[in-house]
């Protein structure tokens, strides 16, 4: 997993692992207008779990 600013993978933020629960904290300089997303890089398919659990969340909070 990787978070992606502009639809570039932020290579210092990426997480892989083949199995499990995947957690992790960023801190991010962003711009005003910048577009994040989570996103599969890892080469193998991801499988998310089904409703009514989390498949995948991204909390986001804004520092001064």
């Amino acid at each position: 997993m990787s978070i992606t600013i502009n639809g570039v993978p932020e290579a210092s933020k990426s997480i892989v692992t083949p199995v499990g629960e995947v957690t992790g904290t960023a801190i991010l300089n962003l711009n005003a207008g910048d577009v994040i997303t989570l996103r599969n890089t890892f080469f193998a398919p991801l499988t998310l779990a089904l409703a009514p659990t989390k498949g995948a969340k991204m909390d986001i909070t804004k520092k001064n």
